[in-house]
Protein backbone atom coordinates (compact mmCIF):
# COMPACT_ATOMS: atom_id res chain seq x y z
CA UNK A 1 0.00 0.00 0.00
CA UNK A 2 3.01 2.32 1.00
CA UNK A 3 4.30 1.75 -2.34
CA UNK A 4 1.38 2.27 -4.21
CA UNK A 5 0.37 5.50 -2.84
CA UNK A 6 4.14 6.43 -3.10
CA UNK A 7 3.97 5.24 -7.14
CA UNK A 8 0.79 7.79 -7.41
CA UNK A 9 2.91 10.47 -5.95
CA UNK A 10 5.71 10.17 -8.13
CA UNK A 11 3.37 9.69 -11.21
CA UNK A 12 1.47 12.90 -10.59
CA UNK A 13 4.49 14.90 -10.03
CA UNK A 14 5.56 13.27 -13.64
CA UNK A 15 2.56 14.41 -15.42
CA UNK A 16 2.49 17.90 -13.26
CA UNK A 17 6.05 18.43 -14.47
CA UNK A 18 6.46 17.19 -17.66
CA UNK A 19 2.61 19.14 -19.02
CA UNK A 20 4.93 22.53 -18.66
CA UNK A 21 6.70 23.60 -21.66
CA UNK A 22 9.92 25.96 -21.31
CA UNK A 23 7.88 27.93 -24.77
CA UNK A 24 4.74 28.47 -22.52
CA UNK A 25 3.62 32.04 -22.69
CA UNK A 26 2.21 33.17 -19.16
CA UNK A 27 -1.43 34.30 -19.24
CA UNK A 28 -1.54 37.75 -17.76
CA UNK A 29 -4.96 39.15 -15.70
CA UNK A 30 -5.04 42.51 -15.09
CA UNK A 31 -7.98 44.24 -13.65
CA UNK A 32 -9.99 45.74 -15.72
CA UNK A 33 -10.37 48.92 -14.51
CA UNK A 34 -10.35 51.77 -16.38
CA UNK A 35 -8.38 54.51 -15.64
CA UNK A 36 -8.62 57.42 -17.76
CA UNK A 37 -5.14 59.25 -19.09
CA UNK A 38 -5.23 62.89 -18.34
CA UNK A 39 -2.96 66.22 -18.96
CA UNK A 40 -3.17 68.44 -16.44
CA UNK A 41 -2.95 72.09 -17.71
CA UNK A 42 -1.96 75.83 -16.88
CA UNK A 43 -1.63 78.99 -19.03
CA UNK A 44 0.38 81.36 -17.61
CA UNK A 45 1.73 84.73 -19.10
CA UNK A 46 5.45 85.63 -19.49
CA UNK A 47 5.18 87.01 -15.64
CA UNK A 48 3.89 83.49 -14.68
CA UNK A 49 0.00 85.50 -14.03
CA UNK A 50 -2.56 82.65 -14.59
CA UNK A 51 -4.15 83.30 -17.26
CA UNK A 52 -7.60 81.10 -16.83
CA UNK A 53 -8.17 81.88 -13.17
CA UNK A 54 -8.76 85.09 -10.97
CA UNK A 55 -10.78 88.17 -10.75
CA UNK A 56 -10.01 89.35 -14.54
CA UNK A 57 -8.87 85.96 -16.26
CA UNK A 58 -7.73 86.20 -19.88
CA UNK A 59 -9.31 82.98 -20.68
CA UNK A 60 -12.29 82.53 -18.74
CA UNK A 61 -12.91 79.08 -18.82
CA UNK A 62 -16.33 79.02 -19.29
CA UNK A 63 -15.68 80.11 -22.64
CA UNK A 64 -12.60 77.38 -23.09
CA UNK A 65 -13.17 74.78 -26.17
CA UNK A 66 -11.50 70.87 -26.06
CA UNK A 67 -11.54 68.91 -29.21
CA UNK A 68 -9.99 66.88 -31.56
CA UNK A 69 -10.16 66.98 -35.35
CA UNK A 70 -10.91 64.43 -37.98
CA UNK A 71 -10.61 66.19 -41.15
CA UNK A 72 -13.31 69.38 -40.13
CA UNK A 73 -15.03 67.32 -37.47
CA UNK A 74 -14.22 68.13 -34.45
CA UNK A 75 -14.85 65.97 -31.34
CA UNK A 76 -15.00 67.29 -27.69
CA UNK A 77 -12.99 66.01 -25.16
CA UNK A 78 -13.95 66.09 -21.46
CA UNK A 79 -12.65 68.20 -19.03
CA UNK A 80 -12.64 69.19 -15.61
CA UNK A 81 -11.95 72.88 -14.23
CA UNK A 82 -10.22 72.82 -10.48
CA UNK A 83 -10.73 76.23 -9.91
CA UNK A 84 -9.16 76.52 -6.54
CA UNK A 85 -6.15 74.57 -7.76
CA UNK A 86 -5.74 77.20 -10.71
CA UNK A 87 -5.66 73.88 -13.39
CA UNK A 88 -7.41 72.02 -15.89
CA UNK A 89 -7.60 68.46 -16.07
CA UNK A 90 -8.14 66.81 -20.21
CA UNK A 91 -9.20 63.51 -20.52
CA UNK A 92 -7.39 62.15 -23.82
CA UNK A 93 -7.00 59.38 -25.74
CA UNK A 94 -4.67 56.16 -24.67
CA UNK A 95 -2.53 55.96 -26.99
CA UNK A 96 1.26 56.47 -27.88
CA UNK A 97 0.85 59.72 -29.48
CA UNK A 98 -2.13 62.14 -30.28
CA UNK A 99 -3.28 65.70 -31.06
CA UNK A 100 -5.98 67.99 -29.18
CA UNK A 101 -6.70 71.24 -30.02
CA UNK A 102 -7.40 74.22 -26.94
CA UNK A 103 -9.53 77.25 -28.61
CA UNK A 104 -9.00 80.26 -26.02
CA UNK A 105 -11.06 81.99 -27.65
CA UNK A 106 -12.20 82.11 -31.72
CA UNK A 107 -9.53 82.57 -33.69
CA UNK A 108 -7.00 81.32 -30.68
CA UNK A 109 -6.32 77.98 -30.89
CA UNK A 110 -3.10 75.92 -29.38
CA UNK A 111 -2.57 72.51 -31.40
CA UNK A 112 -1.76 70.40 -28.54
CA UNK A 113 0.30 67.34 -29.61
CA UNK A 114 1.46 64.82 -26.89
CA UNK A 115 3.40 61.27 -26.40
CA UNK A 116 3.17 58.93 -23.72
CA UNK A 117 4.78 55.33 -22.50
CA UNK A 118 4.45 52.68 -20.03
CA UNK A 119 7.17 53.64 -17.19
CA UNK A 120 7.51 49.74 -16.55
CA UNK A 121 6.76 48.00 -19.84
CA UNK A 122 4.43 45.83 -18.23
CA UNK A 123 0.90 45.17 -19.85
CA UNK A 124 -1.30 45.88 -16.46
CA UNK A 125 0.61 49.75 -16.17
CA UNK A 126 -1.29 52.30 -17.70
CA UNK A 127 0.36 54.95 -19.91
CA UNK A 128 2.06 58.07 -19.19
CA UNK A 129 1.95 61.54 -20.59
CA UNK A 130 6.02 62.05 -21.57
CA UNK A 131 5.92 65.11 -23.44
CA UNK A 132 3.08 67.67 -24.48
CA UNK A 133 4.04 70.24 -27.15
CA UNK A 134 2.01 73.13 -27.70
CA UNK A 135 2.04 74.60 -31.47
CA UNK A 136 5.39 72.47 -31.53
CA UNK A 137 7.20 74.30 -28.70
CA UNK A 138 7.70 71.42 -25.42
CA UNK A 139 5.74 71.86 -22.77
CA UNK A 140 7.19 72.24 -19.24
CA UNK A 141 5.95 69.83 -16.77
CA UNK A 142 6.52 70.45 -12.73
CA UNK A 143 7.02 66.64 -10.95
CA UNK A 144 6.05 68.86 -8.20
CA UNK A 145 2.45 70.05 -9.01
CA UNK A 146 2.17 67.51 -11.85
CA UNK A 147 0.95 70.37 -14.18
CA UNK A 148 2.08 70.94 -17.71
CA UNK A 149 2.17 74.57 -17.85
CA UNK A 150 1.57 76.43 -21.68
CA UNK A 151 2.37 80.18 -21.91
CA UNK A 152 1.07 82.96 -23.85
Amino acid sequence: MKNSFKLLILSLFFVVFSSCKDNDKETIGCLNMYVPLTANITYVDANGTNLLFGNNPTYPVENIKIYTKNGENQTPLTFKVYKEAKFISITIEKQESGTFFIELKPNLVDKITYNTKNPANDPCTDLVLTKLQQNEVNVQYDDKTQLWTLKK
